[in-house]
């Protein structure tokens, strides 16, 4: 069990009965080390744990014995995201190396390219900082939701909409 308490910034490893494993990462400014996560992913496919730091635009690659295997220079600043075999699906409200001002990006898997590009920023008003990604371990898809739309997209290569919420007129 992977858990990330997100207001201390650390990531738990614990086993399947509820016992402390290890605490994952390495606090501090120096290398090899974190300031602090935004989002925190583990990748069932890979076995890796994915961790981005956007203070230093920094995506960390943990395997399950806690040890850093990869860091990676993100050209992309973004809040939250999910890892999937086409690289990486990221939330940004951030204008930088964003020129259409895209919330919802799949971006390659060094965090430098661009795949697809959905949902201006002109289209959605408010911005969230929380994670808006889920993964459904039952049939493998993964989806992306946002407070303030009554749209679900499942994610694959593109973005599609998977659902329409009617909220009965309380939106």
């Amino acid at each position: 069990i992977i858990v990330f308490d997100q207001h201390h910034s650390n990531i738990f490893q614990f086993d399947n009965k509820g016992n402390y494993i290890r605490k994952i990462g390495v606090k501090g400014q120096g290398p090899n080390e974190y300031i602090t996560f935004n989002d925190v992913v583990y990748d069932f496919d890979t076995g890796m744990i994915y961790a981005f730091e956007r203070f230093n635009s920094k995506m960390h690659i943990y395997n399950l014995e806690g040890e850093l295997i990869k860091l990676i220079d993100s050209k992309f600043l973004f809040n939250s995201f999910i890892k999937c075999k086409y690289g990486y699906w990221i939330y940004s409200c951030f204008k930088q190396n964003n020129p259409n001002n895209s919330l919802l990006m799949l971006v390659d898997e060094n965090l430098s390219e661009i795949k697809q590009e959905y949902l201006s920023h002109k289209d959605i008003t408010s911005v969230q900082f929380t994670p808006r990604f889920t993964f459904n371990q039952t049939n493998g898809k993964m989806y992306f939701f946002y407070d303030y739309s009554d749209h679900i997209w499942e994610l694959s290569d593109k973005a599609e909409e998977a659902f329409k919420v009617d909220f009965g007129g309380l939106s």
